[in-house]
């Protein structure tokens, strides 16, 4: 286990592991090489214009060992239209979280991608987003 772990947006060195832990943490799922690349790989946010919106944390080696996702939508408000972030698929492996990169994670994205809306949170996910000063 690496003794380093750094938070990112997706770049083309980890895509091939991104897909991996995502099959890691979707074992059920049918097709999900197609989905991801549609839904989150094909997603290109505003703030990058090369790679989806969300975050990845990775240890130094480039293995993957969690995933933030986000997804751009937009909103009318006061007769003015902006770009809010739907956060999906946030899971960090478990030998990982001990070390709060999780916490990390999460709070990098809430703050980065604004505004930002989640629904179904977990109890652990309720508990870090208090702490991240999101509104629920």
């Amino acid at each position: 286990m690496s003794n380093e772990i750094k938070i990112g947006q997706f770049d083309e060195s980890i895509q091939e592991g991104f897909l991996d832990f995502a099959k890691r943490v979707h074992p059920q799922e049918i097709n999900l090489d197609e989905r991801m690349k549609w839904f989150s790989l094909g997603n290109r946010g505003p703030l990058s214009n090369s790679y989806p919106t969300g975050l990845v944390t990775s240890t130094t080696e480039e293995e993957v060992i969690g995933q933030f996702l986000m997804r751009p939508f937009g909103f009318h408000l006061r007769q003015k239209e902006f770009t809010g972030y739907f956060g999906f698929d946030f899971f960090v492996k478990e030998e990982y979280r001990w070390r709060g990169a999780g916490a990390l994670l999460f709070m990098q994205g809430v703050r980065m991608y604004v505004p930002f809306v989640g629904v179904g949170l977990t109890a652990i996910v309720e508990k870090i987003s208090k702490a991240a000063g999101v509104q629920t």
